[in-house]
């Protein structure tokens, strides 16, 4: 996955909370796949 840094929303008028955000999204992803794959989900 390649990210364009600059594509970041802003989320609140604010680009760190856009990338915060982005952050808890991606984790959540990866998580949950791994959740996922050991049978939790």
């Amino acid at each position: 996955m390649s990210i364009n840094w600059n594509n970041i929303r802003p989320l609140n008028n604010s680009l760190n909370d856009g990338f915060e955000e982005l952050i808890c999204q991606l984790a959540e992803q990866v998580l949950m796949g791994s959740f996922a794959e050991f049978g939790g989900g």
